[in-house]
């Protein structure tokens, strides 16, 4: 058992310790890629001109400012500069500022009327991970070599993006504990109930909204489980081990692509059952964990070289 234990440690400081070697031009796709969507969440957004019930950053300031016209239109371009520089690696503890800070706060507001959603928290949390690992990296490098660079380093990048992932792989893992904590480890022999919770979800909006909504819109397959409550463990059961063990997407490019994988077919699953849709979520399984430019490079090459072998065999 001793052994057992002392090799899961180990497992665990490599997680740590040796995080993926991503090539420079991996960074610049996934930058690129990561700026665009948080500009293209920014952009959708409609800010609540009011906080009925603080959250966040509310708690401690007035948000509603963002509210103003004339603020929310300036704000996707002051982000945009931002993440210009940021994608083209410029100074990131600098660049990132903005955009961050005006995504935060967005959020914030947002979830101060009193339900709480997700889809943008993601993108939220990769954002400041984004800025406190360029941030640290640069503090520490100064303070040891009195070096800063207006170019962001290849090694802090690495960083940052091995920050990001961790955040990602941290939400999920912190996901799963929670709906453990919360039920006191009955969660799994509770789903059952979620189908019933959406069929009463629905059956509230439809009678809010009946002089403009003639029929409820239930997901497609909440009357069916609602029907047929055992297979709910079945259907949900699964998505709550990919959460608790979420970390593993740290292991390697391998676990990565996998996790990243299966991660975007929970989300699919949940829109159908569910019908929540978590795009943006998706897009950062895509962009940071399944990494098709690594893939499709690397199946390139493997091909290219196998030819070479088969032309140099007599």
């Amino acid at each position: 058992m001793k052994a057992v234990f002392q090799n899961l440690w180990s497992f665990l400081n490599r997680l740590c310790d040796r995080p993926t070697e991503f090539a420079p031009w991996e960074m610049l796709i996934m930058r690129a890629t990561f700026a665009w969507l948080v500009l293209w969440s920014i952009t959708k957004q409609t800010p609540p001109s009011s906080q009925t019930i603080p959250n966040g950053l509310a708690l401690l300031a007035d948000l509603t400012w963002l509210a103003r016209p004339e603020i929310w239109a300036m704000a996707p371009w002051v982000a945009a500069v931002g993440l210009a520089a940021f994608v083209i690696g410029v100074a990131s503890p600098v660049s990132l500022l903005a955009p961050a800070s005006i995504y935060i706060a967005m959020g914030s507001l947002l979830k101060s009327q009193g339900a709480i959603k997700h889809y943008n928290q993601l993108i939220a949390m990769a954002l400041l991970a984004f800025w406190l690992a360029s941030t640290v990296w640069t503090v520490m490098r100064f303070l040891k070599e009195r070096k800063l660079s207006v170019i962001d380093p290849t090694a802090m990048q690495r960083t940052a993006v091995y920050w990001v992932m961790v955040s990602i792989a941290a939400g999920y893992v912190t996901s799963a504990f929670s709906k453990l904590i919360a039920t006191e480890g009955m969660w799994i022999f509770m789903t059952p109930n979620l189908a019933v919770q959406l069929v009463k979800s629905h059956l509230t909006v439809f009678h809010d909204t009946i002089t403009t909504v003639q029929t409820v819109d239930y997901p497609p397959l909440a009357g069916y489980l609602v029907e047929h409550t055992w297979i709910a463990p079945i259907l949900f059961g699964p998505g709550l081990i990919l959460e608790l063990f979420f970390f593993l997407a740290l292991a390697g490019r391998a676990w990565t692509a996998i996790f990243g994988l299966v991660g975007i077919a929970m989300h699919m699953i949940i829109a159908v059952v569910m019908n929540l849709v978590f795009p943006e979520h998706e897009a950062l399984m895509l962009i940071f964990f399944v990494n098709i430019p690594y893939w499709l490079v690397a199946g390139c090459v493997a091909l290219q070289t196998r030819r070479k072998q088969d032309f140099s065999t007599p």
